[in-house]
């Protein structure tokens, strides 16, 4: 991952994996605060977003090639009571893991997210969104990204 710093990947790979912040800083030998920092950083957000996206494709693939046997195991756990509990509990890890949310995984989103306003008529009722333009530019540029970019 272009523009991250060793411990950075680690840590997003530790994240994204489901280990704590506590325990991942400690893993890789930093203080938790630092962790918080970089979430901070559009760029390690959209790096740990992307990395959740991965894990998530990566386990629907597996899933599917799985699916055959799935249906097989659940017409044998339907058929006997001691199955049901460790079926249901197989049940709530897959709805869990199906419906992890991913955000963003283009740091501009994120920045373009943090500079935008609520518009608000006469009445006080919200109308529109605002981008403000230039706190995205500047923001953009202060993080070395190109704010009109296509591809990163």
């Amino acid at each position: 991952m272009e523009g991250f710093k060793p411990k950075q990947i680690k840590a997003l790979g530790l994240l994204a994996t489901g280990t704590s912040i506590t325990d991942t800083a400690k893993g890789i030998g930093i203080n938790q605060s630092v962790i918080y920092d970089w979430f901070e950083l559009a760029p390690f957000e959209a790096g740990y977003n992307l990395f959740l996206d991965q894990m998530k494709r990566d386990t629907e693939a597996g899933l599917l090639s799985l699916s055959k046997k799935a249906v097989k195991a659940l017409e044998k756990c339907l058929n006997f009571d001691n199955h049901q509990i460790a079926f249901k509990a197989a049940l709530r890890v897959m709805e869990k893991v199906q419906y992890k949310r991913v955000g963003d995984l283009d740091p501009r989103d994120i920045v373009s997210k943090d500079c935008t306003y609520p518009v608000y008529d006469q009445s006080g009722y919200k109308t529109d969104d605002d981008l403000d333009l230039e706190q995205y530019e500047e923001a953009c540029k202060e993080l070395g990204i190109d704010p009109y970019q296509d591809d990163l």
